[in-house]
């Protein structure tokens, strides 16, 4: 964990999709109350809030049960950040959201933790007692209706990481047609499949890999 850590904040870049976005996060809460139930602080702590999912139901491990075709859509305003980039859907299976520390509590303790909605601020900076992060929202999920952040830039000391709830790496194409819960899912992805590639694109510059 240490060699990742260092890695990153000595220049490195990180990307963390689904499992790997709640991992870099400081807390996470899946399916807090449930069977599946994982809630507790993580150790890269690239992202100083909180990630929660699952957003959809249906998650099982080992499953497509809680496949999904979820709306995704760039922030409202972004300052520093003004591509544009149409609204595509996207597979999600089992990811979370990334809610963000009052301002106020983010040095503190575990059990300090304020969360909110950090849709409203797609970029802003906490400073923390050894280094100041920078976080940009790059993705909210649209049909939510507070359109809760999706995929996160996170400044790390020299480096960034970029965590995301959604699967923008996967072709429609390449799932599995005969299975049942993707069946029908599959058609939707591929209607907005060239928007996803051009996020794709776009997140790949974020993390220096033009």
């Amino acid at each position: 964990m240490k060699t990742v850590k260092n890695f990153v904040e000595n220049g490195g870049s990180y990307l963390g999709i689904c499992a790997g976005g709640y991992f870099a996060c400081n807390r996470i809460e899946f399916d807090k109350g449930g069977p599946l139930e994982v809630c507790g602080k993580r150790q890269l702590n690239f992202y100083p809030g909180l990630c929660v999912g699952p957003v959809f139901p249906g998650f099982q491990y080992d499953s497509e049960s809680g496949a999904h075709a979820a709306g995704i859509c760039r922030p409202h305003s972004n300052e520093k950040d003004q591509l544009q980039i149409a609204p595509f859907l996207c597979y999600f299976n089992g990811g979370g959201k990334f809610v963000y520390p009052d301002e106020k509590t983010c040095t503190g303790s575990d059990s300090d933790l304020d969360c909110g909605d950090l849709s409203k601020h797609c970029s802003f900076e906490l400073s923390g007692n050894t280094s100041e992060t920078s976080i940009t929202v790059l993705a909210e999920c649209a049909e939510l209706v507070d359109r809760p952040a999706a995929v996160v830039k996170c400044k790390v000391g020299k480096g960034v990481a970029i965590l995301s709830g959604i699967h923008f790496e996967y072709h429609a194409e390449r799932l599995n047609n005969e299975n049942t819960y993707l069946a029908s899912i599959i058609p939707k992805l591929l209607e907005t499949d060239s928007n996803r590639l051009a996020f794709l694109k776009h997140i790949l510059s974020h993390l220096n890999l033009n």
